[in-house]
């Protein structure tokens, strides 16, 4: 189980294109009240998406329902 880290960043590390968004992101989540456990699972859906599209070589602008 990953933990949240405590200075609310999350605590894995992440690559691709989404990298520099997903702490963010997660802050913004718990900024809007969702609990931090909710927030970090959001945060974990947008690593996996990062690292998707590293891998796929796409750009966060290409997607779309086809793409997907």
């Amino acid at each position: 189980m990953v933990r949240a880290a405590t200075d609310g960043r999350y605590p894995v590390r992440v690559s691709g294109p989404l990298a520099g968004l997903v702490h963010e992101f997660r802050l913004e989540l718990i900024g809007q009240g969702f609990t931090p456990r909710t927030a970090q699972g959001h945060a974990y859906v947008l690593a996996h998406l990062s690292r998707w599209l590293e891998q796929e070589g796409a750009a966060p602008a290409e997607l779309g329902a086809e793409r997907i």
